[in-house]
């Protein structure tokens, strides 16, 4: 049985900058997305593993069978917002939390498509470079709300959002080609939304999962006398 003795890690980048994640949350030890095998190679054996982004197509993607053996020896692995929403899905049963909106869509099968989360990354950074489909999906149900905003919009956004590769969705992108298709302000407050942080829901989730992260860090922290 683990203990709370060493800091959690996490494995995110492009749902959350790396910067950005050891900044707000200086728990824990960052690491960049994950691959097949990162989990084999770690020093030690953390209390804590949040995974929130993982690599689709640079690398080999991690595995279920890779994250069953840290359930099995009581780590509490969290999941939520990417590749980390996808694997808690698959392990749900065997232990793994997942939180989050993406997450839920998935457990409930709202979601199937496993490329609706997928971005092109940048090589160093690994910050993202496109729009996933996950977040044109949840700012058009913001738009909804929009006094104005027109059913047939929705329909002809995701069909649109859909189309064009998922490296290549860009705001500038899915602008061109939306030209014509719905009125120059409907696309104009879609991108809005789009490069909105606040709208970001992908970025919102991976917030969820470290949050959640730090309260079960800190509560077992005080309970074993190693808070602050």
């Amino acid at each position: 049985m683990t203990t709370m003795t060493e800091r959690p890690i996490v494995f995110v980048g492009s749902s959350l900058p790396i910067t950005e994640a050891r900044d707000l949350f200086p728990e824990f030890e960052v690491y960049p997305p994950i691959r097949a095998g990162d989990l084999r190679v770690l020093d030690r054996r953390p209390a804590i593993v949040a995974v929130i982004d993982g690599l689709f197509f640079m690398a080999a993607s991690i595995s279920c069978f890779e994250i069953m053996p840290l359930l099995k020896d009581g780590v509490q692995v969290l999941g939520g917002a990417s590749m980390g929403a996808l694997r808690a899905v698959e392990l749900r049963s065997y232990g793994m939390h997942g939180l989050g909106r993406v997450y839920k869509w998935y457990l409930n099968g709202w979601l199937e498509d496993e490329s609706a989360v997928a971005v092109a990354v940048h090589p160093d950074t690994f910050t993202s470079m496109s729009i996933p489909l996950v977040n044109v999906y949840y700012v058009l149900r913001l738009l909804q709300r929009h006094p104005g905003w027109r059913a047939e919009w929705t329909r002809c956004i995701k069909r649109t959002a859909r189309s064009i590769y998922f490296a290549e969705r860009t705001g500038d992108a899915l602008r061109s080609a939306l030209n014509g298709r719905l009125p120059d302000d409907a696309g104009t407050l879609l991108v809005e939304y789009l490069l909105d942080p606040a709208k970001d829901l992908k970025r919102l989730d991976a917030m969820a999962v470290l949050e959640e992260g730090r309260r079960l860090w800190l509560a077992n922290g005080d309970s074993n006398g190693n808070g602050s």
